[in-house]
C-alpha cells in the first residue's frame, strides 16, 4: 500500500486507497452515519444518528463542519495520508529473527546505541530525555516519490558532477558486492536524491528561521555515508565466505572517501567473524 504513492498534479502525496470510494458512494444514502461512526461532527451538535440519516441529498452535502473530509471519502476511498509518518523500534539481538532485504529496502534504518554514563546521568531521566525545541512535525512530511520525476519537473536538480557521483555511488557499492545477494537497485538509487532533496531543503528551511541544526558538511558525500548506514550495510549478513569479501571492500572504499560512520560499522562486522573466522556477521550490536 505504501509503495503505490504518488504525487498528484496539485503536489499532494497519495497512495491506493484502503476503502475505495464505492464503499462511502454506496451507504451515502442507506447509512449516512458511517461518517459519523468515523470521528466527523455534525453541523448541528443536536441532531440524533436517524435525523441525519434521514436528510435530503441537498442537507447531506453540507451535513458535517469537515464536509472536505466526506467529499474526499466519497471522491477518492480511504487512503493514508501525506502527513503520516510511520515508525517502528525493534530489540535486535541473539533472540529475535533479523530483517529481510525486501524490509530493509523499504525503510531507513535508524540504529540507537547506548554510549558512556556520565555523571549527568544522576542529574536528569536521560534514558527517557526528550529533544529540546524539536523540529516542526511538517518539515518531515515527503512531498515527493519519484526522484526522475521530481527532476523532470524542475523541482529539484542536480549538477552534471552531482548525477555522475550518485551513478559513481551505486555502481560502485554494487561492484563491490559482486558474488553475493546483497546488491541493491532502483529503489536505493532513487531513495539516494530523495534524501539529498530532502535535507537540502531541510537545511533551508531552518536557515530560514536562524537555526543550523541541519548542516551538510561536504554536500552528497554526507548523504552516501547516511545511506550505507541505513540502506546497504543492514542487507548484509552472513558467515565469513558470504560477507568478508565484499565488507573488505566497502572498508576500502569507505576510507577512500571518509564514510566514518560506515567504516567503523564495518569494522564492527569484520571483527565478528572473530579470529578464526568461524563468526556470523550482521549489521546488529
Amino acid at each position: 500500500m505504501i509503495e503505490s504513492r504518488k504525487r498528484t498534479e496539485d503536489g499532494r502525496i497519495v497512495t491506493d486507497p484502503i476503502v475505495p470510494a464505492s464503499v462511502f458512494n454506496d451507504t451515502y444514502s442507506d447509512d449516512f452515519n458511517i461518517f459519523i461512526r468515523l470521528g466527523l461532527q455534525p453541523v448541528s451538535s443536536e441532531w440524533k444518528e436517524d435525523e441525519i440519516n434521514a436528510l435530503d441529498t441537498d442537507d447531506k452535502k453540507q451535513a458535517f463542519i469537515r464536509q472536505d473530509i466526506v467529499d474526499e471519502l466519497m471522491r477518492e476511498g480511504l487512503t493514508i495520508p501525506q502527513n503520516v509518518i510511520i515508525i517502528g523500534t525493534v530489540n535486535m539481538d541473539d533472540t529475535t529473527n533479523t530483517f529481510s532485504r525486501k524490509v530493509i529496502d523499504r525503510a531507513m534504518t535508524f540504529e540507537t546505541i547506548v554510549n558512556t554514563f556520565g555523571l549527568d546521568y544522576f542529574e536528569k531521566d536521560v534514558p527517557l530525555h526528550y529533544v529540546k525545541n524539536p523540529l516542526p512535525g511538517e518539515y518531515f512530511i515527503s512531498d515527493e516519490v519519484r526522484a526522475t520525476q521530481m527532476i523532470e519537473s524542475g523541482r529539484f536538480s542536480l549538477t552534471e558532477k552531482e548525477e555522475q557521483d550518485v551513478l559513481a555511488f551505486i555502481n560502485g557499492i554494487n561492484k563491490d558486492m559482486e558474488g553475493t545477494p546483497f546488491k541493491i537497485s532502483y529503489r536505493i538509487l532513487n531513495e539516494t536524491i530523495l534524501l539529498y532533496h530532502s535535507k537540502r531543503r531541510l537545511k533551508e528551511l531552518l536557515e530560514e528561521n536562524g537555526d543550523s541544526r541541519v548542516t551538510i558538511h561536504d554536500g552528497l558525500n554526507t548523504i552516501f555515508d547516511d545511506i550505507l548506514m541505513q540502506k546497504v550495510l543492514p542487507r548484509i549478513e552472513g558467515d565469513y565466505d558470504k560477507c568478508c569479501k565484499c565488507l573488505t571492500k566497502l572498508s576500502s572504499r569507505c576510507a577512500e572517501n571518509s564514510w566514518n560512520k560506515s567504516e567503523d560499522k564495518i569494522e564492527f562486522m569484520i571483527e565478528r567473524f572473530g579470529k578464526d573466522k568461524s563468526g556470523f556477521t550482521s549489521f546488529w550490536n
